[in-house]
């Protein structure tokens, strides 16, 4: 039993026993006794299989902890509050490589072939001769073919960032929209514009 809960190992080990070896009394007060029954019938199993971080993000230059930080401003997770180590490795989103410019380019075409008529993407750019990583968060889809080019598009929550190395994420510079009506600027010959 004491195994199975950190909270009854410190009340049980803490309670008195009589001659016979068994405990006297005990006063479990924050658990309901239909709980306390489930922790008695319960099972423990030590062949659970927790998922490995590693190789769930394919990419040279984003991290565990860069897309975890995305995902949360994404959902607009307080990291400051006491609860946010809660949402250490909080990954609800599927961090899909699409575009690799090392190994597909980086031509406007390029990206649009790869990016267009998908919703909710993030852009992550190593700036060349340094460790610093910018990118965006674009909610809407990318779609060269049907907009004007010089259009604006609206977007109430897209974002930019700044890392100034995918293992210093704690000075990270995040930048919301001011202005949802021109968060997006489209144009089919240039990559993109989070503005």
């Amino acid at each position: 039993m004491c195994y199975r809960s950190p909270f009854l190992r410190r009340t049980l080990t803490s309670n008195k026993k009589n001659d016979n070896d068994a405990l006297t009394h005990v006063k479990l007060t924050n658990i309901s006794p239909e709980i306390f029954q489930i922790i008695l019938n319960s099972e423990p199993n030590d062949n659970i299989l927790l998922p490995r971080y590693e190789g769930i993000i394919d990419s040279k230059i984003v991290n565990l902890n860069i897309a975890s930080l995305i995902s949360r401003w994404i959902g607009k997770i307080n990291i400051t509050s006491k609860f946010a180590y809660i949402t250490e490795f909080y990954l609800p989103y599927e961090f899909k490589l699409l575009l690799r410019g090392s190994r597909d380019g980086f031509t406007p075409k390029t990206f649009h072939e790869l990016c267009d008529n998908i919703f909710h993407t993030v852009t992550f750019i190593k700036i060349k001769g340094t460790e610093e990583i910018i990118g965006g968060y674009n909610p809407l889809k990318w779609n060269s073919s049907i907009i004007i080019d010089g259009e604006f598009g609206k977007a109430k929550n897209s974002f930019i960032f700044s890392f100034k190395s995918k293992n210093n994420f704690k000075d990270a510079i995040l930048s919301r929209v001011k202005n949802m009506n021109q968060a997006l600027f489209y144009h089919t010959e240039r990559v993109l514009h989070l503005i």
